[in-house]
């Protein structure tokens, strides 16, 4: 069955686009201070979906699921507040509210998917490696 479950599961060529491809910049950027900070604060209660709770390939999975779903929720609500952003500067003329809300949502929606988006090349490098020694088992057996 995990043979079967890995055989579908391809991470890397279904993953979509990382938007920094290097860790360097992550670091730069304060992405690991950014996901340390959620770890160890009480935000980390509010998705539990992403977190593993066994090492199986199986649980892997699943995770590196939830993390989509996650990015891809967080990217909808980015786009969603920089309109509303937008609309209120314009029919309002608020810059300093505008201004705020925008730190706000960088900080609340761009930094979640870039720490997201670091898990989820991990996993994926998990994930292929554990597909290479599967394949590589077969061959030999």
């Amino acid at each position: 069955m995990i043979v079967f479950s890995l055989a579908k599961f391809k991470p890397v060529e279904n993953s979509g686009k990382v938007f920094i491809k290097s860790d360097r910049i992550n670091k730069y950027l304060g992405v690991h201070i950014f996901s340390y900070l959620i770890r160890n604060s009480p935000f980390k209660f509010l998705n539990l979906g992403v977190y593993l709770k066994s090492n199986s390939i199986l649980e892997i999975s699943r995770v590196y699921e939830e993390i989509r779903k996650a990015e891809r929720n967080h990217i909808f609500a980015f786009f969603l507040v920089t309109i509303g952003s937008i609309i209120l500067l314009f029919y309002n003329n608020r810059i300093t509210d505008m201004l705020c809300i925008t730190f706000s949502n960088v900080i609340f929606n761009v930094y979640p998917v870039l720490s997201l988006q670091s898990v989820k090349t991990r996993i994926s490098k998990i994930i292929c490696k554990q597909n290479d020694l599967g394949e590589n088992r077969n061959i030999n057996s």
